[in-house]
């Protein structure tokens, strides 16, 4: 118990934070960050710092994991949108070589979407998908496509078409990532 004690002890005297901040400038950015150092016995320890800076349309966090035995991870997180367009990027890298990096984009304005997505590892698997939709004058066309590294590719997609006399065309295909494809088309009519 003793010994138990006088480790947490030794741990606490040795702990020390330091923070920095940056005052804003004229264009309302602001940045902010810290570190934090706690040190114990024995050699063991670890060292841990964060990053804010964000402004009009955009948004960037770094995190930063040092332990004394060589271990921790490296993350980075970046926002940015306006109008009709937003974007995220974000990275996870461990020092052991692990990791991810995870990008998404949308787009948008009258009568249409647009969105992408990719998530890769650091091991050679991960995907991209991407994603529309228009419409207008009584139609709509819209999809999602998304794509392995393997090389398979599966997705769906739909259309319809208003006729103005209370029924609408539609028309809906789908793929499998086995290959198997679905399709059915038809027409539908609005019940009095």
């Amino acid at each position: 118990m003793l010994k138990h004690m006088l480790s947490v002890m030794a741990l606490t005297a040795s702990s020390t934070v330091a923070l920095v901040a940056v005052p804003a400038d004229a264009h309302a950015q602001v940045r902010r960050g810290h570190t934090v150092s706690v040190q114990g016995i024995n050699g063991r320890g670890i060292l841990k710092s964060r990053s804010v800076a964000q402004g009009p349309g955009y948004r960037d966090v770094n995190r930063n994991v040092r332990t004394n035995n060589g271990r921790g991870y490296d993350s980075a997180r970046s926002t940015r949108w306006g109008p009709g367009y937003a974007t995220r990027n974000v990275s996870n890298q461990a020092n052991n070589g692990r990791g991810y990096t995870k990008s998404q984009s949308s787009s948008w304005g009258p009568g249409a979407y647009s969105g992408d997505r990719s998530v890769q590892a650091n091991n050679g698997r991960g995907y991209t998908s991407s994603r529309d939709a228009n419409w207008a004058d009584g139609s709509y066309t819209g999809g999602r496509t998304t794509t392995i590294n393997s090389g398979t590719t599966f997705g769906r997609s739909t259309s319809i078409t208003n006729n103005g006399d209370g029924s609408a065309n539609y028309n809906y295909n789908r793929t499998a990532p086995s290959g198997a494809t679905v399709s059915r088309t038809g027409t539908v009519t609005r019940q009095p």
